[in-house]
C-alpha cells in the first residue's frame, strides 16, 4: 500500500510538471491571446459602446396615512406609470417616456431616491428634477384635499361653540331689557338654555373625535424635496477597467483551453478515421 501511494504521488508530480511545461512551451500563444483580448475589450469599451449616465434626485414623503402618495410601496408604480409621465410632460413641456429612460426607485422609510439612467446628461438632470418636483406637487395637493376633510369635524365643533355664545348673548340681552320677568320671557329663556345644554352635550360627545382630529392634524407633514440632481459628468457605463479585467481572465482561460486541446489532438492518427470514411 505504501509503495502504491508513493507511486501515485510521483505520478501526480510528474503529470503536473508536464502540464506546466506545456503551458511554458506555449507562453507566446498565451501572451498573444491575452493581448488580443485586452486590446479588443478596451477598443470596444472606449469607442463602440454607448456611454450611460446616471442622475439622482431625492424627496421626503408626506405623512398622511390614507394618501397613496405617502406610501413608499406605491411610489415606483406611480412614477413608472405612463399617465404620470404624460402629466410631467404637460407640466414641464418636454417628452419623457418609460421606454427611453430607466427610472429606479429606492426607499428608506419616507426618503425616496429617483435614479435615472440615459445617454444625455443634461436631459437626465431635467427629468430627475421634474419628476421629483411634480411628485411633491401632486402629493401635497392630495394631502391638502384630504386635510380639509379631516378638519371638517373641527369646523363643525367651532360652529357649535359659536352657537352657544350667540344664544348666551341673546339671553343676556333679553334679561337686560326686562324690568320684570313675565311667564313668556321665562319660557323663552328656558328654551334657549335647553338649546345651549343640547349643544354643550354635543360638544362633550365630540370630544374624542376632536382629540383624534387634532392628533391627525399635528402629525400631518407635506412632501418635500431633499435634493435635486446634478448634471452627471462621468458615465457609469461602460466600465472599461472592469471589462478589460474580465477580458483578461477570459483570454487566459481560452488560451489554456486551446493549448490543451492542441496537445490532446497532436498525437492523434487521423488516417484511421480517413480510412473508415
Amino acid at each position: 500500500m505504501v509503495e502504491n501511494n508513493s507511486y501515485d504521488e510521483e505520478y501526480i508530480e510528474i503529470d503536473l510538471k508536464e502540464y506546466i511545461y506545456i503551458l511554458w512551451k506555449n507562453k507566446l500563444l498565451i501572451i498573444a491571446i491575452l493581448i488580443f483580448s485586452v486590446l479588443l475589450s478596451f477598443i470596444v469599451s472606449e469607442y463602440f459602446m454607448g456611454e450611460i449616465y446616471s442622475a439622482k434626485s431625492s424627496i421626503k414623503l408626506g405623512t398622511l396615512n390614507n394618501s397613496i402618495y405617502t406610501n413608499d410601496r406605491n411610489v415606483s408604480n406611480i412614477i413608472n406609470n405612463n399617465q404620470f409621465l404624460k402629466k410631467v410632460k404637460n407640466e414641464y413641456n418636454f417628452e419623457i417616456t418609460s421606454d427611453n429612460i430607466n427610472i429606479n426607485v429606492s426607499s428608506n422609510n419616507s426618503i425616496i431616491e429617483f435614479t435615472l439612467e440615459g445617454n444625455d446628461p443634461k436631459k437626465l438632470k431635467l427629468y430627475a428634477d421634474s419628476i421629483a418636483k411634480y411628485y411633491v406637487q401632486i402629493s401635497n395637493e392630495d394631502i391638502s384635499e384630504k386635510t380639509k376633510k379631516i378638519r371638517a369635524p373641527l369646523s363643525n365643533l367651532i360652529s357649535s361653540m359659536g352657537d352657544v355664545n350667540k344664544n348666551l348673548n341673546i339671553i343676556l340681552k333679553e334679561i337686560s331689557k326686562l324690568d320684570s320677568i313675565s311667564q313668556k320671557n321665562i319660557h323663552y329663556i328656558q328654551n334657549t338654555l335647553f338649546n345651549i345644554q343640547k349643544t354643550t352635550n354635543d360638544i362633550k360627545f365630540n370630544n374624542i373625535q376632536l382629540f383624534e382630529t387634532i392628533t391627525k392634524l399635528t402629525e400631518i407633514q407635506k412632501a418635500e424635496i431633499i435634493y435635486l440632481a446634478d448634471v452627471p459628468n462621468n458615465p457609469i457605463e461602460p466600465n472599461t477597467k472592469l471589462n478589460v479585467a474580465i477580458a483578461f481572465v477570459l483570454g487566459l482561460f481560452l488560451s489554456i483551453f486551446i493549448i490543451f486541446m492542441k496537445e490532446f489532438f497532436k498525437e492523434t492518427d487521423w488516417t484511421e478515421y480517413e480510412n473508415n470514411d
